[in-house]
């Protein structure tokens, strides 16, 4: 698969034999992670009920279901108070990409449309997380 990776991130692989593999975008402040599900795929309605079980004050800011799962960008305080996370399901890719624990939307937003950049490798220049 690949991954557009902005300017200020660098793109760094682990796992692998013993663990599943995981792709890093490391930027200044924070990281994108693109991995295989725990526990399998959720709907966007299972992910929504699971975080307000987590947290029944999260605030949905945006919630879109895509060709093949689900982007959620939300406010919770699940990793400190008031945080942002960004989450995004690929089925047919089968990973979830996302950013938690985040300051600002900004940067939950931005962490969106990278994840929403994930797609199958097409050779157009992209760095690709294999």
């Amino acid at each position: 698969m690949e991954i557009t990776v902005p300017p200020d991130f660098n793109l760094r692989m682990q796992g692998g034999v013993e663990s599943n593999p995981e792709a890093n975008l490391e930027g200044p402040d924070w990281r994108v992670v693109v991995r295989e599900p725990e526990g399998g795929f959720l709907t966007v309605k299972e992910q929504k009920d699971m975080l307000l079980r987590t947290d029944p004050a999260v605030k949905f800011i945006h919630v879109q279901k895509t060709v093949d799962g689900f982007a959620i960008v939300d406010q919770d305080n699940i990793d400190g108070p008031s945080k942002y996370s960004a989450r995004i399901s690929c089925r047919a890719l089968g990973v979830i990409c996302g950013a938690w624990g985040l300051d600002n939307l900004t940067d939950a937003e931005k962490a969106a449309s990278i994840c929403l950049t994930l797609g199958p490798v097409s050779g157009r220049g992209k760095r690709h997380a294999r």
